[in-house]
């Protein structure tokens, strides 16, 4: 019988993200430990963070949505009815 292995390979960015992840979370979300931890520097860490947030978020929203706000619709649909 022939067993075959399923291996998820990840990229480099996607290991840094999940260890990034993994240490913050080991330290309670205290991100000056985290930096300490992974031997860079606070400001750093921010950094990574931030563009991390911003490349997560692109990829969940559609490009013809990207960089606008929600906006209620205009209607009464939403209103309490009072």
């Amino acid at each position: 019988m022939d067993e075959t292995t399923t291996v998820e390979v990840l990229t480099l960015d996607e290991l840094c993200h999940r260890h990034i992840r993994w240490v913050l979370n080991r330290c309670g979300g205290n991100r000056v430990a985290a930096a300490q931890l992974l031997g860079i520097g606070r400001t750093t860490l921010y950094r990574y963070l931030k563009n991390a947030d911003y490349e997560n978020r692109d990829k969940a929203t559609s490009p013809q949505f990207r960089g606008k706000h929600f906006r209620a619709p205009k209607d009464d649909s939403f209103s309490s009815g009072v």
